[in-house]
């Protein structure tokens, strides 16, 4: 028989013969193929499993045995004691103080309240009579208030300015009246140099010119003495 075919086991009197199949795998139809929400389910579950694992803590066990025991304390336990802070004694100094303050206060405002009357001797004194003062009265001095004086000031100021002013004006106008003469001297002497003037005629009266001889003597030719070069020999 070919492979994949069932396989008949021996049979005993009395025994069903047991047949035996392969296993063909997860899916021996190929076109089968699996439910998609069942494989879902199923990964979801798978992870969250995973997940409890992760987070749950797993703690090597402590090898314990006779040869670690802890050894007894050297000195005793400390024995509790109470505290000695000076905060509270602060406090309690604070407390009585304001204590003491608020019994004072008390006391004042209580001495306050109670009817004290004045003695009489008010009326075994003599009645007011008006008399006549012997003070003498006041005299009137000449004042010195800085307002006026700051005035004062102000103003001779003020004239000072106005005679500076006045003085670069009058400055001013001076050099102004300068620059009008010496503009209008300018022009005038310009319109003179453009009128034509013709000269006079003295030349007429003069004698003519007569052309004299010169007092030097004329230049003297002289030989340039050349040197003698090859050229020069070979023409001679």
């Amino acid at each position: 028989m070919s492979e994949g075919l069932e396989a008949v086991a021996p049979c005993t009197p009395g025994s069903s013969p047991s047949v035996s199949r392969r296993d063909p795998g997860p899916n021996p139809n190929p076109y089968l193929q699996p439910d998609p929400h069942q494989v879902r389910e199923q990964r979801l579950k798978e992870a969250h499993e995973k997940e409890v694992s992760d987070r749950t803590f797993h703690a090597r066990q402590m090898p314990v045995g006779e040869a670690w025991k802890p050894e007894p304390a050297a000195k005793p336990a400390t024995a509790a004691a109470p505290f000695h802070l000076f905060s509270e004694e602060r406090g309690a100094q604070h407390e009585s103080a304001r204590s003491a303050h608020l019994v004072e206060a008390e006391r004042s405002e209580r001495e306050q309240r109670e009817f004290h009357a004045r003695s009489a001797e008010v009326l075994k004194k003599h009645a007011f009579t008006a008399a006549k003062s012997t003070k003498p009265l006041t005299e009137i001095n000449g004042f010195r208030i800085s307002s006026t004086e700051q005035a004062a000031k102000r103003k001779a100021a003020e004239l000072d300015k106005a005679a500076e002013r006045a003085a670069q004006m009058r400055v001013e106008r001076e050099e102004a009246a300068l620059r009008r003469r010496e503009e209008a001297a300018r022009l005038k002497e310009h319109r003179r140099s453009l009128v034509h003037k013709s000269r006079s005629a003295d030349v007429l009266k003069k004698e003519p010119f007569k052309p004299q001889l010169s007092a030097r003597r004329p230049t003297q030719a002289q030989s340039p003495h050349w040197a003698p070069t090859k050229s020069r020999a070979v023409r001679a």
